[in-house]
């Protein structure tokens, strides 16, 4: 992997990539080591702030805007890249941790016990962890919020709520911005259940269903939260889905993608725009894991390849005021780069920030 940064002192763990300006990925195998790419200014590729040599195998990764956690096999954490809020000297003092996620600059991780912990920045509440919260299986992290996916299948979310990406929406489908921190996530009023994975975006968010189902739900500015009619149609089944800062991906059970919302969608003369639209990569397929970023998307493969593609720009139709005559470009969230060749990936753990791989 040209360009790539060896995050020194990181063990047991093979080839690692951290992109999506703030990604990382660790191959879970005894003497590998975390590589990273991309944007570096505040040490996220591991110049600075470099973990502590072990011999421990790692578990899982996270990727904020300007740092990354490793969860190491013994429940500790390591951490590097930017400091500020101490994201990073705190994540360093936890222990009996099974999962992590970040957010823009604050971080979240269940405990063995079923409890949350959060900390850094805390400028809308994001790292306010309700006090009656328990049960908790897995958390995501949003620009400046946070949900929790209780045992129950229910999710709760604190933080910021101006879209509301952690209360959800009432009964007319608005958001539901009087929703109190902590409350389970309501969908068209009603409380959001048997869910088993989350996703998190800058401002929206995304839940898989047990039957299969996704239900995305927060701003929906770039059509982010508009689910395409390919995911709506009886007998989709989805395996996994993701949520990037404006985009959303959904992974089916067949290993085809489908990504809809920023670079995804037609535009064709504000204020009037194609919702709804989707694409899938070309020439992608036996997909076996999607990570989003802030604007690109990486997949592990079938053949445990790594690859990746980013959004493209919006395009315009010609209006009645344009005297544009030229068709729409392909969007370049079309294009998929192969990252690592086959084979080279078995065991990978990919996660995705926003500036650097």
């Amino acid at each position: 992997m040209r360009h790539g940064v060896l995050v020194q002192g990181l063990r047991g763990v093979a080839p690692c990539v951290a992109l999506l300006l703030t990604c990382a990925a660790a191959h879970a195998q005894a003497g590998g080591q975390i590589v990273s790419w991309g944007n570096d200014a505040k040490g996220s590729q591991g110049q600075s702030g470099r973990p502590s040599a072990s011999i421990l195998r790692y578990t899982d990764v996270a990727c904020g805007k300007e740092f990354a956690l490793a969860l190491k096999s013994d429940g500790t954490l390591a951490a590097w890249g930017d400091n500020m809020f101490s994201v990073c000297g705190r994540a360093r003092e936890l222990s009996s941790i099974t999962q992590i996620a970040c957010g823009q600059s604050h971080a979240a991780a269940v405990r063995n016990d079923a409890t949350v912990v959060c900390w850094g920045f805390n400028g809308s509440g994001q790292t306010d962890t309700p006090a009656a919260l328990r049960d908790v299986k897995q958390v995501a992290c949003g620009s400046n919020f946070t949900l929790a996916l209780k045992l129950d299948g229910h999710v709760a979310g604190w933080g910021l709520n101006s879209d509301g990406q952690r209360g959800g929406t009432d009964v007319r489908g608005n958001p539901l911005a009087a929703a109190s921190a902590g409350d389970d996530v309501q969908i068209l009023g009603a409380t959001l259940g048997r869910v088993t994975q989350i996703a998190a975006g800058e401002a929206h968010a995304a839940a898989l269903k047990d039957d299969g189902s996704m239900v995305v739900w927060g701003s929906n500015d770039s059509g982010q939260s508009t689910l395409p009619l390919e995911l709506i149609a009886a007998g989709t089944t989805l395996r996994q889905v993701a949520c990037g800062a404006y985009h959303t991906v959904a992974l089916r059970m067949d290993g085809t993608v489908v990504c809809f919302g920023a670079g995804t969608f037609v535009d064709v003369g504000a204020p009037y725009r194609h919702w709804g639209q989707s694409i899938t990569p070309r020439g992608l397929a036996g997909v076996k894991k999607i990570v989003c970023g802030g604007f690109h998307t990486m997949a592990v493969t079938a053949d445990d390849a790594l690859v990746a593609w980013v959004l493209g720009r919006r395009r315009r139709f010609p209006t009645k005021t344009s005297t544009t005559t030229a068709k729409p470009a392909c969007p370049t969230c079309c294009r998929v780069t192969r990252m690592v060749r086959p084979n080279a990936c078995r065991g990978l753990l990919v996660a995705c920030g926003t500036r650097w791989c």
